[in-house]
């Protein structure tokens, strides 16, 4: 992956793969590294590396992996930075949502969690995110203490996947 030079349409995707191995060894700094190179947007003034149609979902893809190293170092605010980032014509935007509001939970800013978690919901009213979204709900009302809230989270939750559990 790293004799991908900048001239070849695969550079970018070459770094999210080197990112991704990173990872996997743990090595949580080159992982940024690699990720922040796809993530941050070309100097007008400068070549950069070779971009094509695919180069915008890999550098989604790279601002969410740069989310998730953030919050999986519980460092929140850093996470939803790189969130932010993830344009709102995004394919991954209500990914992007509910990863940043998890991460903001995890980071004992629930405030900031639930309003997220409303803009998805409003721009998202048929996520796939939607039941995990209905779990963190039920969370920040027990963070709250606020038991019949969560009592009728899980009820809604339980009455819209109950075919889940039949199943």
């Amino acid at each position: 992956l790293r004799a991908i030079t900048r001239r070849s349409r695969f550079y970018g995707p070459a770094l999210y793969l080197r990112a991704v191995l990173y990872t996997n060894a743990h090595d949580w700094r080159r992982a940024e590294e690699a990720l922040c190179q796809i993530a941050r947007p070309p100097d007008p003034d400068r070549f950069g590396f070779f971009v094509d149609d695919r180069y915008f979902q890999v550098q989604d893809l790279a601002r969410l992996g740069l989310g998730r190293l953030a919050g999986e170092q519980r460092r929140a605010l850093d996470a939803f930075y790189y969130y932010f980032q993830v344009p709102e014509d995004s394919d991954r935007l209500q990914e992007a949502l509910f990863e940043a509001a998890w991460a903001l939970y995890e980071g004992d800013k629930a405030d900031v969690a639930i309003d997220l978690l409303n803009e998805m919901e409003r721009s998202f009213p048929g996520s796939p995110f939607r039941g995990e979204a209905m779990i963190l709900r039920a969370y920040v009302a027990l963070d709250r203490c606020d038991y019949e809230d969560a009592e009728r989270t899980v009820d809604s939750l339980m009455t819209n996947y109950q075919f889940v559990a039949d199943e």
